[in-house]
C-alpha cells in the first residue's frame, strides 16, 4: 500500500511544478534562474518543464488547479517581486495535491 503522499510525489508534484514554471516563465516573465531557485530545482530541470519533457505524466490540472496556479504566480511575480519564502511553496505545493485528492486525480494510483 502506498501512502498518498508518495502517490503524490510522484504523481501530482511534477505537474504541480511543470504548470508553475510554464506559467512564470512563459506568462509572467521571470528567469528559468529565479523559477528554479523558487521551487528548489535546477535551471535545467526549469528548461525541461517549460518546453514539456519533465513533468508531462499521467495527470492533468484540473481548471481549479490552473486557475490557483495563476494566482500563486501573480502572488510571486507581482507581490514579491519573484522571491518568497520557501515555506510558501512547500505549502502551494501540498495545497495543490490536496487539491487534486479532492478532484479525484489520484483515484487510479490509490
Amino acid at each position: 500500500m502506498k501512502l498518498p503522499c508518495e502517490i503524490a510525489v510522484w504523481y501530482c508534484v511534477p505537474m504541480i511544478k511543470s504548470e508553475l514554471a510554464k506559467e512564470l516563465v512563459k506568462n509572467r516573465g521571470m528567469k528559468q534562474g529565479q523559477v528554479a531557485e523558487l521551487l528548489g530545482v535546477t535551471q535545467a530541470a526549469v528548461s525541461q518543464y517549460v518546453s514539456k519533457r519533465r513533468g508531462k505524466g499521467r495527470i492533468k490540472p484540473t481548471k481549479n488547479m490552473l486557475l490557483e496556479i495563476k494566482r500563486f504566480a501573480t502572488c510571486q511575480v507581482e507581490r514579491n517581486k519573484g522571491k518568497c519564502d520557501p515555506k510558501d511553496v512547500q505549502a502551494f505545493i501540498c495545497k495543490m495535491c490536496l487539491m487534486a485528492r479532492k478532484e479525484g486525480l489520484l483515484k487510479e494510483f490509490e
